[in-house]
């Protein structure tokens, strides 16, 4: 995998693949957002195929605190808010939740992708992710726990149409400490 990061809302950089189909015009296209399981990383182009052959834009980000997403000594090199912020919170609704919220909402921005047509998906820790951002809806959580209304950087009112977790944990803390 290549890195290609973007910064966060907090300036941590994230890794992330973006693609777009071939066919149907210059968008805004529905999107789907792809999650990666526990100690996994984005999804590459390949994985992504399948739904940009049904006309779909496609997001996938490496969570904090793995791999380019400050998880390698030369990630963590690279930019001095990955030793500070860009750990791993455990699908942290407030961080890792937020960070794909922002990324859609830029893209939403950029008059790429449409701000109610969004889907998330993944398996275990990527299906916690997309029950997460299922539960907030048209909702963000900020750092200090408050619900506000998601609205990309711009000010477009946001919210996902449809989670599809595959295999998820529904309490994370439960699963790992039973």
């Amino acid at each position: 995998n290549v890195r290609s990061t973007v910064q966060s809302f907090d300036g941590v950089p994230i890794d992330v693949n973006i693609a777009f189909p071939s066919t149907g015009g210059d968008g805004p296209y529905p999107l789907v957002m792809m999650f990666h399981g526990y100690g996994g990383g984005k999804a590459n182009f390949d994985e992504m195929q399948r739904w940009l052959n049904k006309g779909y834009a496609v997001f996938a980000q490496t969570n904090r605190g793995f791999h380019e997403s400050c998880g390698t000594p030369l990630a963590k090199a690279a930019d001095p808010d990955c030793v500070t912020k860009g750990f791993v919170r455990l699908d942290d609704t407030r961080y890792e939740v937020r960070d794909a919220q922002i990324f859609a909402g830029t893209l939403v921005d950029e008059g790429l992708v449409q701000p109610t047509r969004i889907a998330a998906t993944g398996g275990s820790y990527g299906g916690g992710m997309s029950m997460a951002l299922a539960a907030l809806k048209n909702r963000t959580m900020l750092p200090d726990g408050t619900l506000v209304p998601w609205q990309s950087p711009g000010g477009t009112p946001m919210s996902l149409a449809v989670a599809v977790p595959e295999i998820p944990w529904t309490d994370l803390s439960y699963s790992l400490v039973p």
